[in-house]
């Protein structure tokens, strides 16, 4: 995965593409976790895709972890769009360009994880980006859960999108946990 990300770091011309969290099960993992593009925290700050990220969404993440006692291991996270796509101030919202332009690198990132059980979308841009991985004529068809992504505005303010997220890691544990 290190090399994956260090080739979209070459093909972007830049670092902002974060690594992944190490402390997770990489090409182990039987779940995938797949949002939108990295935030501040990740691209500017720890260099890496992890819920213990310094940011509110990460927080929220790892809260469910915990909830739901999913093991890292049997987990790993990636975006739609796996670079930064913002600056110091503000994060910059995907478009249908940007989300053509990642599905390749979803595909091989796939293509890494032959343990792969489940792939859970969160938010519009991942949900968009693996249905249209899905339509690839490379693509592995896997068992798929798209749900809204876990901000705290969505926490905080639509109890029913909450609960899909906590039921889509609900699922995530039992995948994690049946091998």
């Amino acid at each position: 995965m290190t090399d994956l990300v260090d080739r979209i770091r070459a093909d972007v011309g830049h670092d902002h593409v974060p690594y992944v969290d190490p402390t997770f099960g990489g090409v182990e993992a039987r779940v995938l976790f797949v949002l939108e593009t990295p935030a501040r925290p990740a691209a500017l700050g720890s260099g890496m895709l992890s819920p213990d990220n310094d940011d509110a969404t990460a927080a929220n993440v790892w809260q469910l972890y915990k909830d739901f006692g999913l093991d890292r291991a049997a987990a790993v996270h990636w975006n739609a769009v796996p670079w930064f796509m913002g600056d110091v101030d503000r994060n910059k919202n995907a478009q249908r360009s940007d989300i053509a332009l990642g599905l390749p690198w979803i595909a091989e990132l796939v293509k890494l994880l032959p343990d792969l059980r489940l792939v859970v979308t969160m938010g519009v841009i991942a949900r968009e980006a693996f249905g249209l991985y899905l339509l690839r004529d490379d693509a592995r068809l896997l068992p798929w859960l798209p749900v809204a992504h876990p901000s705290p505005r969505v926490r905080n303010t639509n109890p029913a999108l909450w609960q899909d997220i906590r039921a889509a890691f609900g699922k995530a544990a039992a995948v994690g946990s049946a091998f």
